[in-house]
């Protein structure tokens, strides 16, 4: 990929496929982080060169506040707590235990 090469950014998570125009700000080869601009928004945004004239980007995502434990927090409400936080990391349904 040359600099000022028209290129495909995309975006794909399961069940979602996105494509956009941009053009490079940098030269690269496939697996290069690479600068790109977002044609439409005029937004700079990096990805990964992933084939000819195409990026994939990814969107950061906050990670899961840890759950914590003090001793000022009653066994019981640790209990409450934990389903939550291990719901959120890993996206699976957790059945509060009792």
């Amino acid at each position: 990929m040359q600099r000022d090469q028209s290129v495909t950014l995309i975006y794909e998570t399961p069940g979602l496929y996105l494509t956009i125009r941009g053009k490079a700000l940098d030269s690269g080869t496939e697996g290069d982080v690479v600068n790109v601009l977002n044609l439409q928004s005029k937004r700079t945004v990096s990805g990964v060169v992933t084939g000819r004239g195409q990026v994939s980007v990814a969107v950061a995502t906050p990670r899961s506040p840890a759950a914590e434990t003090t001793s000022s927090i009653g066994s019981d409400e640790t209990q409450a707590a934990a389903p939550v936080a291990v719901a959120a990391g890993n996206n699976s349904q957790v059945a509060p235990t009792e």
